[in-house]
């Protein structure tokens, strides 16, 4: 049984912290570079205005010959707007059997970065206070 909030909890309002994010005109060896240096996995690449383009995976660093290229092969990440649910996203991510949704607001800029283990804390921690 799922907690009455979470089909109507914003996603938005599960995101905390700042999202790093790519250029989509930085180079392929800096932008992985950055990922190791951060120790993060994965990051949205935006373009000059901030919207969401794809999302820059540490799977990049498995082919390194084009690390002086600028960043066009992107992968498509699952995107779903701030105001969107919770219940949603959970939905999304077991459809498109992704771990993370990039999260952005009406504009497309990208706010937020949502992964799974994120909803499955939330939804535990409202369905233990919906008790």
């Amino acid at each position: 049984v799922l907690p009455e909030d979470s089909e109507s909890e914003p996603v938005g309002a599960l995101l905390n912290g700042t999202v790093v994010c790519v250029d989509e005109n930085s180079l392929a060896k800096d932008a992985i570079d950055d990922l190791i240096r951060l120790g993060i996995e994965e990051a949205p690449v935006i373009d000059r205005e901030g919207h969401y383009l794809g999302i820059l995976r540490d799977s990049a660093l498995v082919d390194r010959t084009n690390v002086d290229t600028t960043l066009n092969a992107l992968t498509r990440a699952a995107v779903m707007y701030e105001n969107e649910t919770v219940y949603d996203a959970v939905v999304k991510m077991a459809h498109t059997r992704q771990r993370e949704i990039v999260v952005v607001s009406a504009e497309r800029n990208v706010i937020g970065v949502l992964r799974s283990i994120d909803a499955i804390r939330w939804l535990t921690k409202a369905r233990n206070e919906s008790r």
